[in-house]
Formats: structure tokens, sequence, C-alpha cells
């Protein structure tokens, strides 16, 4: 059986839920990876593609790859076309604390753009190159600024998991959820693919572990992706002086 023979893995969690992570987790399991990353000549492709509605086009594009994550795979409601192409296909949803999941979200567009003006942010993010996930974002969300949509937005984002969870409910062994930013890992998801856990620690990519986490699963996170020292200096410190604090 090749790769692309496989039952196919679907990440459809929300951009900034630890995708990165989950697609570098997909690749030391040897898959071929569909990557969100906005430099890629697919990943504004096929956005673009979710936001027409152009649904034939999409499938053709799922051949090409065997593991997908972010946009337009998670974050939208594209879950249900994959469910009745690849039944047999494996979902995972990452999830993590909402109001942490929108400071993210919010960071990474402001950062990528450089305007902290949440009034022009979302523009800025588009006229420096991200054309296809500031479509897609305005598109999910219905909005053309980042200003006084915080509550839309995490009202959105907690509405759609739920979907998501509700519609895999009565497909509990094609589904899991994860919380990658809260320590699961490895354990989680091979057990949940069936494969041998890898003996190397779980990929951390480009996401820091919830400042309201627990300190466990804060440690686990950093232990599993190797940057223990580094989350120390930040994300643990946070978590140790909140602890302190109650006290």
């Amino acid at each position: 059986m090749t790769q692309l023979d496989k039952p196919k893995i679907f990440g459809v969690g929300f951009s900034k839920t630890g995708t990165t992570s989950l697609e570098a987790a997909f690749e030391n399991l040897g898959r071929n990876v569909c990557k969100g990353d906005w430099r890629l000549k697919h990943n504004d492709y096929n956005l673009a593609l979710y936001v027409d509605r152009n649904f034939e086009e999409l499938r053709r594009m799922t051949h090409y790859w065997d593991a997908f994550a972010d946009g337009p795979w998670g974050g939208g409601g594209l879950y249900k076309q994959l469910y009745d192409w690849y039944p047999d296909a494996f979902f995972v949803q990452t999830v993590r604390d909402p109001e942490m999941w929108y400071n993210s979200f919010e960071r990474m567009i402001t950062s990528f753009a450089e305007d902290e003006d949440l009034a022009t942010a979302l523009e800025s993010y588009h006229q420096r190159g991200a054309y296809g996930s500031a479509l897609f974002f305005r598109n999910v969300f219905q909005i053309k600024k980042l200003e006084g949509a915080r509550d839309k937005i995490i009202d959105y984002y907690i509405s759609a998991n739920a979907e998501v969870e509700a519609f895999f409910e009565s497909k509990a062994a094609r589904f899991i959820r994860m919380d990658i930013t809260n320590g699961e890992g490895w354990h989680e998801l091979c057990s949940f693919l069936g494969v041998e856990k890898p003996n190397i620690p779980f990929p951390v990519k480009n996401v820091a572990p919830n400042s309201n986490a627990s300190l466990l699963g804060v440690l686990a996170y950093a232990i599993q992706g190797g940057n223990f020292q580094r989350i120390c200096r930040g994300k643990l410190k946070k978590v140790l002086n909140s602890c302190a604090a109650k006290l």
C-alpha cells in the first residue's frame, strides 16, 4: 500500500490551535502533508476555492496529499464534504482555550501585518501577501476588520467547534479532539491512528501553551517539544507567578 492509498488524515481545527505542530507530527509519521503555510503556492489556491465553494476542484486537490491541516480543511465547514468524500479518513480537531486562541489569532495577524491598529490590521495583512488567509478569515468570520469583532470571532470559534464535535458524535472511531497546547501529543494521536509512537518528542511549532493551562500541562507541552528552557522563560513563568499570587 502506498502513502496515497492509506486513509487520509484531516486536521479540522482552526489556525493557531497547534496546526503547524500537527503538520510536523503527520510528517514524522511518514505522511505527505498539505501544509497551510501562506508562502506555499497551493495554500492561497485552496483557500480561494473554499470561499468560492468550488468543492469539485478542492476534491481534486485532495488527491495530491494524504494528510492535511490548517485552512481550508479546518476553521470552516469543509469537514462535512471531506467526510462525504472520504468516510474512512481520520479527523483530528485541534482546540485550545477560546480566549487564548483569539489572542494568538489576533497576534498572528497584527505581527505579520506589522500593524497594531485593529481597524486596519486585516487589510495590512492582505497587502503584505497573506491574500488567501485574509480572504478566508473575512469569509468565515463575516468581518471586514478586527476592530470590534473579538466577541463575534470567539463566538464563531466556539459554535463551529461544537458543530464539528456534534457531527462526528456518531462517527467516534474516525474522530479525535486534541489540545496540543495543553500537553496532548503522540499518545493521543498514535492511539487514535493505530500506529506506533515515534521515539522522538512531539513537535512543537509556532504555538505557545495557554497562559491559564495547568502547570502539568505546560510542563508536558514543553518537554514533548524539547523546548523546556524557552517555555520556562515565557509562559511557564506566567503560570508560576499566577499560582504564587493565589497562595
